[in-house]
């Protein structure tokens, strides 16, 4: 794996976690005031921001190496990067956006439209004025 991608995953978990030492400090503090009460669970202001150092997590990603084999990751990203070529191909648009078929079938649309509405014309003629 890459170091600035391990960082940068590491700087995430670790903002992640913060945030959730945030809810459950708020959730502590919301059931002290008033247990029964739900207005209390939703403050009003938004989380402090985060306080973490780039410096303490770069020291992290140093002292914490990745203990999975490269040639298992290898193998799970070309099978990974397999299955989504696979999807890509099997949902690709190059059959729906052919100016020709669409004309065509604009035209189509049109024209059903407009001989069903002659027909309903005609049957409500047919009908009420005869």
């Amino acid at each position: 794996m890459l170091p600035e991608r391990l960082s940068a995953l590491k700087r995430q978990r670790a903002l992640v976690a913060e945030h959730l030492a945030w809810l459950d400090r708020e959730l502590a503090s919301a059931t002290a005031e008033n247990p029964t009460s739900t207005d209390s669970l939703f403050p009003t202001s938004p989380p402090p921001p985060p306080t973490v150092e780039l410096s303490t997590l770069s020291a992290q990603s140093e002292a914490a190496p990745d203990t999975s084999a490269p040639e298992e990751a290898a193998a799970r990203l070309a099978s990974a990067n397999a299955r989504a070529n696979a999807i890509l191909e099997e949902y690709s648009a190059t059959g729906r956006f052919d100016p020709e078929s669409t004309r065509r079938g604009c035209i189509l649309f049109a024209s059903a439209v407009l001989i069903l509405g002659f027909v309903s014309l005609l049957v409500i003629y047919i009908l009420r004025y005869r």
